[in-house]
């Protein structure tokens, strides 16, 4: 093989800053592990992303773990919202469907690795190190509460047709929404709505 090295062997970094991300999975965990390589307390599992693209600039490559939370009947919404936020993880990456509310699946989230999806992420306080996710703001690529979101046209491309939702609008070619085209040069990120936990009717 022949091949001509470039001149960046760096990744891209750990992502630090906060905002709504286009992402694409590069690795699953159902047991993640704490550094001492002790099992993390709870952990249903743990999702490597590499950022396509987002409303904060320049973090394109940029890498990030999500860690999602089995629901426990002690938390004070007897673990309702955690099991909202992975509901919605799974349908965002297709690994459910709209027909599955209510019913006892057995799912296999390594099959999420390659596959994309839009997620708002914030520190949990300003002193976290780490981000999380913000409520349940977890959308398909093709979700219309983020169509303004800017994407990356050539990862969305290598989605399979059948995982793409009809009638939504492809990003242009450059890259980003036509809406996020207009708003490229103002400073204020675009944000999904307050209600996104709710979009989807999940």
């Amino acid at each position: 093989m022949k091949h001509r090295t470039g001149g960046d062997f760096n990744t891209g970094g750990f992502l630090n800053e906060p905002g709504t991300y286009h992402l694409c999975i590069t690795d699953a965990t159902e047991k993640p592990e704490n550094k001492n390589g002790s099992l993390i307390d709870n952990a249903a599992f743990r999702v490597a992303c590499e950022v396509m693209a987002g409303t904060v600039s320049g973090q394109e490559n940029k890498s990030v773990d999500i860690l999602f939370f089995h629901p426990k009947p002690t938390d004070k919404n007897e673990g309702a919202f955690a099991r909202k936020k992975i509901d919605r993880f799974l349908l965002a990456v297709n690994l459910v469907s709209d027909e599955d509310k209510d019913k006892d699946l057995d799912v296999d989230i390594a099959k999420c690795v390659g596959r994309q999806f839009v997620a708002k992420l914030e520190h949990e306080d300003e002193n976290a190190k780490f981000l999380r996710v913000a409520f349940a703001d977890i959308y398909h690529v093709d979700d219309p509460a983020v169509k303004s979101i800017p994407k990356n046209a050539d990862a969305l491309k290598l989605i399979p047709s059948a995982m793409r939702k009809i009638g939504s609008q492809p990003p242009k070619a450059n890259g980003t929404s036509e809406k996020s085209d207009k708003a490229a040069d103002k400073p204020a990120e675009s944000k999904p709505p307050e209600s996104a936990a709710d979009e989807w009717n999940l």
